[in-house]
């Protein structure tokens, strides 16, 4: 709860005040802040980490700061090598859990933001990041389309149907 805008430690009723309980505090504990090696058994433990950390986001077990801000301490280690095929199976994964209505839009969305800043992520997410953004958007349309059906404006109800996305097998029917 520093801000290093400011130099001050925000309090509860600052905006952006993140709760810091004994699970935060031990999680933070126990990872190192400098990582200095090319060793391959530690890059597997990284790739591990950042699974590990993405799903407890995802469950909302940890905050979207301290998931990015994991992010960004990988991204400051030397000589690190993540294994981009993991990454891009997390990311197929959230994928079909926001497709299932598993996980929220926002979530989905912050997982991939963050996970799409690391050092060896080119374009490989940017389809997974999509493919959310164009369910989200066809499932607006669906909700807008049932509200025109229910106060008889059907017209504007079928052309709405129209658009919904046939991927998206829950609300395309």
């Amino acid at each position: 709860n520093y801000d290093y805008l400011t130099g001050e430690v925000k309090t509860e009723e600052d905006e952006g005040y993140i709760e810091y309980d004994s699970y935060d505090h031990q999680l933070n504990k126990k990872t190192p802040l400098i990582l200095w090696t090319k060793n391959k058994s530690l890059s597997k433990k990284i790739d591990t980490l950042i699974s590990n950390n993405g799903d407890k986001y995802i469950n909302g077990h940890i905050t979207k700061e301290q998931f990015a801000g994991l992010i960004n301490t990988v991204n400051g280690l030397d000589g690190i090598n993540i294994n981009l095929e993991n990454i891009v199976q997390e990311a197929k994964r959230v994928d079909e859990m926001y497709l299932d209505e598993n996980i929220e839009y926002d979530v989905a969305l912050t997982y991939f933001s963050a996970v799409s800043t690391l050092n060896c992520i080119n374009d490989e997410l940017d389809k997974y990041k999509q493919d959310i953004k164009n369910v989200y958007e066809s499932r607006k349309v669906y909700e807008e389309a049932t509200k025109n059906q229910q106060i008889k404006k059907y017209y504007e109800a079928i052309l709405g149907y129209d658009k919904v996305l046939k991927e998206d097998e829950k609300y395309y029917k």
